[in-house]
């Protein structure tokens, strides 16, 4: 990932994950976010933004966040899409952070590319 303009590394690097229908797999793709982070002491926040499922995805970042204060989940309320899901991720990062965006499939990963499909500087 390409440092911004300024050359200095974030404050903060936090992942927006859209989760919709997700329960097999989305705890799998948010529990190694803060352990991997934490052994490179980078602060962080994981935002599990369920997007109108209608099985147990919910629960699973509810429950997560029990035993990781960095996993913040957010539901999607209104109308659900990818987009709009990431969106309401983005909205939620405090300034000064790196953002990378997947959905909470864990595609990226399984498709051997990275965790993240994308990343911007805020």
């Amino acid at each position: 990932m390409p440092l911004p303009v300024s050359g200095k590394p974030p404050k903060s690097l936090s992942f927006a994950l859209s989760a919709r229908g997700e329960e097999g797999c989305i705890a799998a793709v948010v529990e190694p976010l803060p352990v991997e982070l934490r052994l490179k002491f980078i602060p962080h926040a994981i935002l599990a933004v369920d997007d109108g499922s209608m099985d147990s995805t919910w629960a699973i970042p509810q429950e997560l966040k029990a035993g990781n204060p960095d996993c913040e989940p957010v539901q999607k309320n209104g109308e659900h899409g990818f987009g709009r899901a990431i969106s309401l991720g983005c909205n939620r990062v405090a300034g000064g952070a790196a953002l990378a965006t997947t959905a909470a499939d864990g595609l990226a990963r399984k498709a051997g590319g990275g965790i993240y499909s994308g990343a911007w500087w805020a």
